[in-house]
């Protein structure tokens, strides 16, 4: 169990074969989901010391049987209070997902809504999957939040926003696409997993993390991994693909002894493999067109854009050398800019 973001919580179980999150405050104790039977969900909470009588109440996400498989038999047992939103209630009840459940216990939690639930609040947002309405939860106390989100084909700009900059995610990297297809599911589960309403894939998770994280965020969390389509560790290594190759580009471009192009192309090249979205995104900001453009495009660099790059080379290698305390550092730093020099006007073309 973790407690370093201001509660405890624990990922009891996330994958196809089942998911339930359990997360509790001083004043409550709480499940989003029930996705493995009654009793494989009260042998998880035995493992980290809690039982399902303590529980004040279930959130469901959506009604998939990997999402409430349990739900109604703890219910029944336990008596805690179930929420869902209006819509996902109706198709529940319509098919008697849960089994009979007393009314008092029946809960809504509409979609877009900020539910205080004793010491916590929990902001609920929509997300996009093949269910009748799916959503997940930013779980909310004393200036921390945790983020849920799993079983969603592409995360929107709106939904982005609202999970940006949280201490921690549970954010779903179910599967590298192309294990997915040569895989032996047939084309239609293909087809349905990689659609907008399917599940994210490894990096489209890391993309998303990219977009959302900010100067609060201490924990990622990868979850409903595929065991068919997915390697824990191919999914642990595109996230850090990510983060490093963008730590490379930014960090070519404050540095006076680090050209800077070469970075940047190092991250395209890596979000290429990785984040066509990203790669999108990078291509037609400034930065981009600025120092990258011109060179991977057309393999040469205006003489105008070559003439402002050195300038700027030529002013930080200087500040560089002035301050640098040692000899041999002055000297490396004058020779790399020759260098610099050099490779820019005579080995890069000009560009026409």
């Amino acid at each position: 169990m973790t407690s370093d973001l201001g509660f405890k919580y624990s990922i009891l179980a996330s994958g196809s074969t089942g998911n339930s999150f359990y997360l509790e405050t001083p004043e409550k104790k709480i499940l989003v989901d029930a996705g493995l039977s009654g009793k494989k969900i009260t042998s998880l909470l035995a493992e980290i010391d809690r039982d399902p009588s303590d529980l004040d109440a279930i959130l469901v996400t959506h009604e998939h049987k990997d999402h409430i498989h349990g739900v109604g038999v703890l219910a029944r047992k336990y008596g805690m209070d179930i929420y869902a939103n209006e819509n996902t209630w109706q198709i529940m009840d319509s098919k008697n997902m849960l089994g009979k459940i007393d009314n008092s216990q029946k809960h809504v939690f509409s979609r877009d809504k900020l539910l205080t639930f004793g010491d916590l609040d929990i902001e609920s947002f929509g997300v996009s999957h093949d269910a009748i309405d799916p959503q997940f939860y930013r779980f909310m106390k004393d200036g921390k939040s945790f983020v849920m989100l799993t079983d969603t084909g592409y995360v929107s700009d709106r939904m982005a926003g609202i999970i940006e900059n949280a201490d921690g995610y549970l954010i779903e990297s179910n599967h590298d696409v192309e294990i997915l297809r040569a895989g032996s599911y047939p084309w239609s589960t293909k087809q349905r997993i990689l659609s907008d309403q399917g599940h994210l894939c490894n990096e489209d998770g890391a993309d998303a993390m990219i977009r959302t994280i900010g100067n609060k965020t201490k924990k990622i969390y990868l979850g409903h991994l595929s065991k068919e389509n997915n390697i824990k560790e191919l999914a642990h290594m595109t996230m850090e693909n990510q983060f490093v190759s963008l730590g490379l580009g930014i960090l070519g471009i404050p540095l006076p002894i680090l050209p800077t192009t070469p970075f940047l192309l190092l991250a395209i090249a890596c979000f290429a493999r990785s984040s066509k979205r990203f790669e999108k995104w990078l291509y037609h900001t400034k930065l981009y067109q600025s120092y990258v453009a011109d060179f991977r495009e057309n393999k040469s660099i205006a003489k105008e854009r070559k003439k402002k790059i050195i300038i700027q080379i030529y002013v930080l290698m200087g500040i560089s050398i002035f301050f640098a305390p040692i000899i041999w550092v002055k000297i490396g730093l004058f020779c790399l800019t020759v260098f610099i020099t050099y490779y820019l006007f005579k080995v890069i073309p000009d560009k026409d």
